[in-house]
């Protein structure tokens, strides 16, 4: 895990970004890591672009990234198609640099294209019946997605107790979307973190139906370069 984490952290320093933030927790690692490119989504909420990385059990998981600056909310994008993973247990830091350095530039290069998608998600209404049916689902997927360490007393104390009132409250797709990853930025269970701002990033594809691979399609003159 340390060699892949340490490279991780010098690719995100080549491309001018911040230090990766890093969850850990035992045998599992969650980090994304940010480049300065930055769309808008309205006017004060901007986009920040990147890639996670879920380190587990010799493998890494590495998806496109989003960060809404306003509130620090993250979301992973589960609509590319340069998803990618490594095997860790045979490292290749050539093969696995090159990996991360195309999910860099990608991230780079479509964020203007997820800008886009949270500016439709606002138009799109949610109903109660959906947002009591997600919750739902959120609080089971807590009772799983959980690391081996985690006593089932303690997911089942976290998936009863997690605040969605936000979610409750929702009146759009958006509000949806931005309650789950709220929700995600304190937990400190890697692998649920992980498992929850995925969870928002499907949400967004599957209501925009939003065709795979559409994430590579450039709108350049959304981009801004802070």
């Amino acid at each position: 895990m340390e060699p892949f984490l340490t490279l991780f952290h010098q690719i995100a320093s080549a491309y001018q970004g911040p230090a990766p933030l890093v969850v850990r927790q035992e045998d599992a690692c969650y980090a994304h890591a940010l480049t300065p490119a930055k769309a808008e989504i309205t006017r004060g909420d901007n986009l920040q672009g990147g890639v996670a990385v879920m380190v587990r059990h010799g493998q890494a998981q590495i998806q496109a990234f989003v960060l809404r600056l306003v509130c620090t909310n993250g979301l992973i994008a589960p609509h590319t198609t340069w998803a990618d993973t490594c095997d860790l247990k045979v490292w290749d830091e050539t093969q696995v640099a090159e990996k991360l350095m195309h999910a860099m530039q990608t991230a780079t290069e479509a964020l203007p294209v997820a800008a886009g998608w949270f500016r439709e998600a606002h138009r799109i209404p949610v109903t109660p019946e959906m947002l009591n049916q997600l919750e739902h689902r959120l609080r089971m997927m807590m009772t799983q997605a959980t690391t081996p360490a985690r006593s089932r007393r303690g997911q089942l104390w976290q998936a009863r107790h997690t605040d969605f009132s936000a979610l409750r409250g929702a009146e759009t797709l958006f509000d949806a979307v931005n309650a789950i990853t709220a929700v995600a930025r304190e937990v400190p269970d890697p692998q649920l973190r992980w498992s929850l701002e995925l969870k928002a990033g499907h949400l967004l594809r599957d209501h925009l139906r939003i065709p795979a691979g559409s994430y590579t399609l450039l709108a350049a003159q959304d981009m801004v370069v802070m």
